[in-house]
């Protein structure tokens, strides 16, 4: 039986966890697209935050195993995606450029 406070705990987790996962990718993205620095650092506190609130997902007791590999993926996967998806755009951009030369 799971006590109501757990419940609690790991909802606030959960929610902290998207939330955070969230403002991470928008604040990377608008870092790197309007080049600032502090945009970017700001996106690391988040992802500080991110990979906090999933720690704390992972270590709850009431998860089995498979499903704290799959928080402990998802992670890594909230970590890389930003990163990935900008380095996408990025290739697409210039692709379209050589394309566009004579």
């Amino acid at each position: 039986m799971i006590n109501p406070q757990a419940v609690v705990t790991m909802l606030m987790a959960g929610l902290l966890f998207t939330l955070a996962a969230g403002l991470y990718a928008f604040f990377y993205a608008l870092g790197k697209f309007w080049k600032s620095f502090f945009l970017e650092l700001l996106s690391f506190l988040f992802a500080f935050l991110m990979v906090l609130s999933g720690f704390v997902l992972v270590a709850c007791p009431t998860f089995t195993l498979f499903w704290k590999l799959l928080l402990a993926v998802s992670i890594l996967a909230y970590l890389i995606i930003p990163r990935g998806m900008i380095w996408v755009v990025q290739k697409l951009h210039q692709k379209e450029k050589k394309e566009d030369l004579p």
